[in-house]
């Protein structure tokens, strides 16, 4: 399991404006739930200043009024409160200064619902990876994070690898250099090993995503992780190249290469990653040498076969003659 507290942000990424802000998935731990009395639902507060003449008349008939409203509002709200927490097992509570309805379960119940809605969103996250929809991508990880930075979800190495690499291929800007970030972090810390990059391809293309990332910083975290999984992958005799990276990405590598030629610890470390693909190609086709070479062996064997027949059809024929 990944310990909590392992998401990291790049100050230097700018601040969300008040649009995205809006729109951000966020989940809050709660610590405290405040139940919330059918009296207090309604307040009346008396105006402090004296009235005189019609105004005191007509403000007399407000207050009656509005204490009306009052007690008639009460009593509708404690019923309505009591069937809700009697008969539907709902209740009423206030957090962060709202009123939400909460459902009342016991432990067990709790856990099976936070089990069932963990597996549909896992589920849900790998449907969206599959048809490519950016959108489900997005709201799917992020309200995965946002579970696991609340301290109510613990995710596992591959689950939170999984996550931040669907990230790091979604339209945040903000959000991917974070990704980007925190995976950087946590191969340079050895927290998540190489051999989950190359037994789960389809994260690693999506992490190659990033390299398409405005911010120069963001491409040099990302080609930094890339080439130390390309060295892990070329110290194992069993990769396969073609399905390690898709064209797709190898398109992205040699995008960065020609975009971010006069940047040098960009280019250096890009050009880099070409190197460590060629020699990963070349490799694959020297794997394949070897099969392509006993093919003719065989195939010159077979006409040899065919001669010998025809030779001893043709001494039978001899014989016969004789």
């Amino acid at each position: 399991m990944v310990p909590f507290k392992l998401w990291f942000k790049d100050r230097d990424a700018g601040r969300r404006s008040r649009t995205l802000l809006q729109k951000q998935t966020k989940v809050h731990r709660i610590a405290q739930l405040e139940d919330v009395a059918p009296h207090t639902t309604m307040v009346w507060t008396p105006p402090l200043e004296p009235r005189t003449g019609w105004s005191r008349y007509a403000f007399y008939l407000f207050d009656l009024s509005a204490q009306s409203l009052q007690t008639r509002t009460r009593t509708r709200t404690r019923t309505s409160i009591q069937i809700l927490s009697v008969a539907t097992n709902y209740s009423l509570v206030r957090l962060r200064e709202k009123h939400w309805i909460v459902k009342v379960e016991t432990a067990d119940a709790a856990v099976y619902s936070c089990t069932t809605l963990y597996n549909s969103a896992l589920e849900i996250l790998a449907q969206s990876c599959a048809i490519g929809d950016v959108s489900a991508m997005q709201s799917t990880a992020t309200f995965l994070l946002e579970w696991y930075k609340a301290k109510y979800l613990r995710l596992s190495k591959l689950v939170y690898l999984h996550v931040l690499s669907t990230i790091a291929a979604t339209s945040d800007a903000r959000l991917v250099t974070h990704a980007t970030l925190t995976l950087y972090r946590l191969v340079l810390d050895n927290v998540l090993p190489l051999d989950l990059w190359l037994h789960n391809t389809t994260y690693l293309n999506h992490f190659m995503a990033a390299l398409g990332h405005a911010s120069s910083i963001t491409v040099l975290r990302c080609a930094t992780v890339l080439n130390l999984v390309f060295q892990g992958a070329a110290d194992n005799p069993r990769t396969n190249l073609f399905l390690l990276v898709t064209p797709e990405s190898r398109a992205l590598i040699h995008a960065a290469f020609y975009r971010w030629h006069h940047v040098f610890d960009v280019s250096v470390l890009v050009e880099d990653l070409c190197i460590r693909l060629y020699n990963l190609e070349v490799a694959h086709q020297m794997k394949r040498k070897p099969r392509q070479a006993k093919q003719p062996r065989k195939a010159a064997l077979a006409p040899t076969a065919g001669h010998c027949a025809l030779g001893r059809v043709a001494l039978y024929s001899a014989e016969q003659r004789w």
